[in-house]
């Protein structure tokens, strides 16, 4: 609108309410399908009703959503910066909550800025320390007089900043130490998400520690498995590697082997298992690879779970071995395919819950060849020196 003027003003407000749900019922982000349809994010949402609408993914740089209802709302990959404006809104449970309240925090305390770059920087033993048991060697400095509710608002803000594994999973086990409700620490878990799923190493920290922490937690755990489904690949095989490691994974068993096997993630598969055979030995690459050539591999040449130990499979495999001088025969095929499945990730786990018969066989197998190569390892290593005395 180029009069300045809010929508509320010139269309009565049940027409409003329906262009806003049309927005939240198509299959585009919240912010491309309003620049689609002419809303201009610097007027048009101002006392808009947004309650439980999923910003996933938007670019919110420059909206205005002064005095509108953001109750509930949610969603991951939201990218806003001082430009998006929450005056007078009401954010109650609401993916922004947190980010604004933190903002006002900021301001209202003039030694703030310089007591959270303290914990951000400080040493890790020490800031550890002090966000197990607000005591220690910090305890004596500034931090010491810290209320509770404003060390749980620098604590809130750390965890979703920059810091080393060791805070952050020092601030995961005390998580609800310093979240004063439900809906803080799920406003806590969500912008944690949101701003780190450009990091995988954070992403995996965070899937291990809340889904063995607060694997029981309903909306933890849909959080966790929302990330299974995201859009980014890097994104759900991180997610998928981690959550088979914790109770989550057996709480949610089949619905995590349903999306792991879903059609998306064929290249995940195939990826973890390609991996997973080069760990072990090139024969092991041979026995998953269709194009016989065990160097270079690509994912896209490597069987999927559900063409291995099958007939047809292992045919194939074995036809692409012609031009090699030793083949392998079918059932050296199918014991390499089983050793590598036994501890390619996700799917390794997903044998053992089923209780497959060859399991544990192939395990030793598995183990004793990954022994083997660590011994010629240390034997080439040690060789090496000696080379270079």
């Amino acid at each position: 609108m180029k009069n300045d003027v809010i929508l509320s003003e010139i269309y009565p407000d049940k027409e409003v309410r329906g262009a806003l749900q049309k927005i939240t019922s198509l299959d585009e982000d919240f912010a491309t399908i309003a620049d689609a349809i002419g809303l201009e994010k610097e007027h048009d949402f101002q006392q808009s009703n947004l309650r439980k609408v999923d910003f996933s993914y938007s670019d919110l740089r420059g909206f205005n959503f002064a005095g509108a209802d953001l109750t509930q709302s949610y969603g991951l990959d939201i990218l806003i910066d001082e430009t998006t404006t929450f005056v007078g809104a009401t954010l109650a449970g609401s993916v922004f909550e947190k980010q604004v309240r933190e903002q006002d925090f900021f301001r209202s305390h003039g030694k703030a800025a310089r007591l959270y770059e303290m914990l951000k920087s400080g040493d890790t033993y020490d800031v550890s320390q002090w966000i197990s048991s607000r005591s220690g060697y910090l305890g004596t400095m500034q931090l010491k007089d810290l209320s509770e509710d404003d060390a749980a608002v620098l604590c809130q803000k750390l965890i979703t900043d920059e810091i080393d594994l060791t805070k952050r999973t020092t601030l995961f086990y005390h998580l609800k130490d310093f979240t004063h409700s439900q809906r803080e620490l799920y406003s806590i878990v969500s912008d944690f998400v949101a701003f780190h799923l450009d990091n995988p190493s954070v992403i995996r920290s965070f899937v291990k520690v809340a889904g063995d922490l607060l694997s029981k937690d309903p909306f933890v755990a849909k959080t966790i498995l929302k990330l299974c489904t995201h859009r980014d690949d890097s994104v759900r095989e991180v997610a998928f590697s981690a959550v088979s490691y914790t109770p989550l994974f057996v709480r949610n068993f089949e619905g995590v082997c349903k999306l792991f096997f879903a059609d998306q993630n064929r290249h995940i598969r195939k990826k973890f298992i390609l991996e997973t055979a080069a760990k072990l030995s090139n024969s092991h690459v041979l026995s998953v690879n269709t194009v016989g050539e065990n160097r270079n591999a690509d994912p896209e040449n490597v069987l999927d779970f559900d063409e291995m130990l099958r007939e047809r499979g292992i045919i194939k495999v074995h036809a692409s071995q012609k031009h090699r001088q030793s083949q392998q025969s079918s059932r050296e095929i199918l014991e390499r395919q089983q050793e590598v499945l036994v501890v390619t990730p996700v799917i390794g786990k997903i044998l053992e819950r089923r209780g497959v018969e060859w399991v544990d066989d192939a395990k030793s197998r598995s183990s004793a060849r990954y022994d083997d190569f660590y011994r010629y390892l240390a034997t080439k290593i040690d060789n090496g020196f000696k080379r270079s005395r």
